[in-house]
């Protein structure tokens, strides 16, 4: 039964002569049996139709009554099963180890892109020329991307929930196509396809991000030798026969982005477990088998659906499809540009590890019309705190310090002056106990890397009259 052997094909053979073994691994445990007695431990093995199976034998060698080897007794059982589960429970458990890291990573790289999103204004003003401005716009957007993926790691790991925005899900195809030209070998042609008019959605960007780019990276996959990958977007209306499509899936508007690919394909077999959490027909080390599972999770969770066609030999296209929000005519005219607000001359004290973030920050202030005082720790900041405590208006920490950390210091500051305002700048985000913070005098939680228009109109509003 486990083998697929029938008796009469087996008699007479050994299993090393059935290919039931790799004689590598048969041999040692023949002459480990015949030394010792016994021998216990686990196959790889294969069976009469070529599938291999993980099987745990035991054997016995049995004498005669002279003493000498006659037989092995062999009792073997099927545990390919248990393997895949431990596979499985292993996978779990490296994905929990991220979850246990991504609070410390999400700090750190947040730390790294504050700087950045502060100083990008003053650049700006001494910078004249079109061409570095919107080398400028890119670097922006390229450190507001790179925030996001922060937050999304931080968010996956802690299971939390994502924020849904109105966005253009044609602007995020686009990015994508961005980094499969700059990444993706050059025998893969791509092409784009993308309406002006296409339908607003309501999302998380980053995770529509993180789908489409798995799915291009999939159809890479499947065309080691070089091919055509093929994205496109479209909106579409679908009436009651939607339900037949997916049985979660409404009647109405949708945006339906497309990943295409003319390379290996997918049999019947595959294509009924594509979606499977852990199956995956890569290589070890060359995909894990979530990364479709947790696009077709996301997408349903997005109110969507995903539809797979695919033809061994001929590729594969994967259409997401995405609930669209309900048309708005667009105003004529672009927005101007927003007024940031100026200080009056307020003493503000900066507490920050972070050097760099306390030389940026404390510029921009300087020219907004504050005055900032800096401490590079909790134990500094109080210090200046106490010599300027009849002066300073507003107070940002930082939470994570060596030492006295932000809610420390903030709960410090807070018993000897009460309605001071306390601002915690921090790269954990919704990481932190907002509440419990709160208690210790915190008014406002921002969320690093912001930008100087979110800091600026944060410090109006609280030091508003």
């Amino acid at each position: 039964n486990i083998f697929g052997w029938r008796a009469e094909e087996a008699i007479g053979k050994t299993p090393l002569q059935l290919g039931q073994y790799a004689a590598a691994e048969f041999e040692p445990a023949m002459a480990q049996v015949m030394e010792k007695g016994i021998w216990a431990g686990e196959f790889l093995a294969n069976t009469r139709d070529g599938r291999q199976i993980d099987v745990e034998s035991r054997w016995t060698l049995v004498r005669d009554e002279a003493g000498r080897p006659q037989k092995i007794l062999s009792i073997s059982h099927d545990i390919t099963s248990q393997k895949k589960m431990e596979a499985q429970l292993m996978r779990a458990e490296r994905l929990q180890t991220i979850g246990t890291l991504s609070s410390g990573v999400a700090h750190d790289l947040n730390n790294i892109f504050a700087p950045f999103l502060v100083g990008l204004p003053i650049l700006r003003e001494e910078i004249r020329t079109r061409e570095t401005r919107d080398l400028l716009d890119l670097m922006e957007n390229s450190i507001h991307r790179g925030a996001d993926i922060v937050r999304q790691l931080l968010l996956f790991g802690r299971g939390g929930e994502f924020k849904r925005i109105p966005l253009n899900p044609g602007r995020t195809l686009r990015d994508v196509a961005k980094i499969i030209r700059e990444t993706f070998p050059k025998n893969i042609a791509l092409e784009v396809s993308c309406p002006d008019d296409l339908w607003s959605v309501s999302g998380d960007a980053t995770q529509i991000y993180q789908v489409l780019l798995n799915l291009a990276i999939n159809a890479r996959d499947a065309m080691p030798d070089g091919g055509a990958l093929t994205l496109t977007a479209g909106n579409v209306q679908f009436g009651e026969d939607i339900r037949t499509r997916s049985v979660a899936a409404k009647p109405g508007p949708y945006v339906m982005l497309s990943v295409g690919d003319n390379g290996s394909g997918m049999s019947p077999e595959v294509l009924k477990r594509v979606f499977e959490p852990f199956y995956t027909t890569k290589d070890i080390g060359k995909g894990t088998g979530l990364g479709l599972s947790v696009a077709i999770g996301v997408v349903e969770s997005h109110g969507g659906f995903i539809q797979v066609q695919s033809t061994p030999g001929s590729g594969s296209e994967f259409k997401v499809h995405l609930p669209a929000l309900p048309v708005v005519e667009n105003e004529a005219g672009a927005a101007p540009p927003p007024v940031l607000p100026r200080g009056d001359g307020d003493l503000i004290l900066l507490v920050d590890d972070e050097p760099a973030i306390l030389r940026v920050v404390a510029k921009i202030l300087e020219r907004n019309g504050y005055q900032p005082l800096t401490a590079h720790n909790g134990t500094e900041g109080m210090r200046i705190f106490l010599q300027n405590r009849h002066k300073i208006r507003l107070v940002i920490t930082d939470f994570s310090m060596p030492g006295m950390n932000g809610g420390v210091f903030a709960e410090a500051v807070r018993q000897i002056n009460p309605g001071l305002p306390i601002i915690l700048a921090s790269g954990l985000g919704d990481a932190l106990d907002v509440e419990k913070l709160r208690e210790s005098g915190i008014r406002v939680v921002l969320k690093k890397p912001f930008n100087t228009e979110v800091l600026l109109n944060t410090l109006k509003t609280i030091l508003a009259p």
